[in-house]
This record gives C-alpha cells, structure tokens and sequence, in this order.
C-alpha cells in the first residue's frame, strides 16, 4: 500500500491485517503480531534483528539456517503474503494455522512436484 500511496493511488496507507500502521514490507512479514506468531511458531530465532531493510535481513537469515529451512523461510514469507492479500482482496481473515498450513502444503507440494 505504500508504494501505491508514492504513486498516488488512493488506498488506505494502514496495514489490512491490523490496520495500526503504515504498510511496509518489514512490517507485513515480520514485526507485526500476526507475522511474528507465525514465525515463532516455525522457526523461532528467525525475527531476532529487525533494525535492518527487508533484502538485508533476508539474506543474513537464509545464511544463518540450512538450505532446507531456506526453503521454509520463502516459503512463509509468501504464505504470510497470501494472508494479507486475502484479508485486503477478500475480506477474509486467515489464522496463523492457516498461514502455517499454507507454507507446509506448498512445501509439500513443491517437493512432490520435484520428485515426478
């Protein structure tokens, strides 16, 4: 939303899932309540430095954990992104369960793919 607020389309600049703040991609995918929840519950260590821009701390985390968990960190990210647009497009709200299942089937799914 805010970088369709730069470009001067009117949307609301507050974040849909808690509608508190400004929506920047920190935020989205790991500082609030809802997107922590779900990264303390499948990788707990994952939100420890938050002082840094979004590309930056991704590329710390996806050195800091096996390439295994590589996969489950883009995983969640694109999980929690499903999420907000869901409750932004669809009014529909989505649990941290349903985030977390979300990322495990399309983990799933992805090594199934693979394995064909």
């Amino acid at each position: 939303m805010t970088m369709l607020l730069q470009k001067r389309v009117h949307v609301p600049g507050t974040y849909p899932v808690c509608g508190k703040a400004d929506e920047i991609i920190m935020r989205v995918l790991l500082s609030c309540s809802f997107a922590s929840q779900c990264w303390q519950r499948l990788i707990p260590k994952v939100c420890q430095d938050l002082s840094s821009e979004f590309y930056t701390w991704l590329e710390s985390v996806l050195n800091a954990v096996s390439k295994e968990k590589n996969a489950v960190v883009a995983t969640v990210c694109w999980a929690i992104w499903k999420a907000r647009n869901e409750k932004d497009w669809n009014q529909k709200q989505t649990s941290i369960n349903g985030v977390i299942a979300s990322a495990n089937n399309t983990l799933y799914f992805g090594k199934m793919s693979k394995a064909d």
